[in-house]
């Protein structure tokens, strides 16, 4: 079954859109490079964000463990509306727009 999945990954086009300012160069390779790093810190927030409600679901009625959750939860989602903030601003700087 993980195989299948590194293969889903693999398959993946994350090459900018062709009429892109980016087509070629190291501004292509860059693009590239942040595409890959936002798919990975994407899915660490959401897997963050899954343990944390699965500890939340598990807390058996704890008020700090459910504090614990909503903190993580709430740390993961402010982390990753900065890291797409951020992804954006570069690509808008990187097109020249």
């Amino acid at each position: 079954m993980m195989t299948k999945f590194a293969q889903f990954f693999a398959q993946l086009d994350t090459s900018p859109l062709p009429n892109s300012k980016l087509s070629t160069g190291a501004n292509s390779t860059f693009q590239h490079g942040l595409n890959i790093f936002l798919a990975v810190v994407g899915g660490v927030a959401l897997l963050v964000i899954t343990i944390a409600g699965l500890r939340m679901v598990l807390s058996r009625g704890n008020p700090q463990a459910i504090a614990q959750s909503r903190t993580m939860i709430t740390y993961a989602v402010v982390g990753l509306i900065i890291i797409i903030m951020a992804g954006t601003i570069v690509t808008f700087v990187l097109n020249g727009v």
